[in-house]
């Protein structure tokens, strides 16, 4: 369920009284660029205190990154 905060979307949520488009991208892009650079992004569960831990993890500088977007 938690890695559900990773996929990209848009959506217009229902009672908004502005009824604007509600972009759901910012942890999709942090995981597509960590990626990139050779890094991951994880998410799990907390409780004390209660809530989410994501991580970002990335490589130290070394060799240029050969990979295509």
């Amino acid at each position: 369920m938690l890695e559900a905060v990773f996929d990209s979307m848009i959506s217009i949520r229902p009672g908004n009284p502005d009824n604007r488009l509600h972009f759901g991208m910012g942890l999709h892009v942090v995981r597509v660029i960590a990626e990139h650079h050779g890094g991951s992004v994880s998410i799990e569960n907390v409780t004390e205190p209660d809530g989410v831990k994501v991580s970002v993890n990335l490589p130290l500088a070394g060799e240029p990154s050969t990979q295509s977007i």
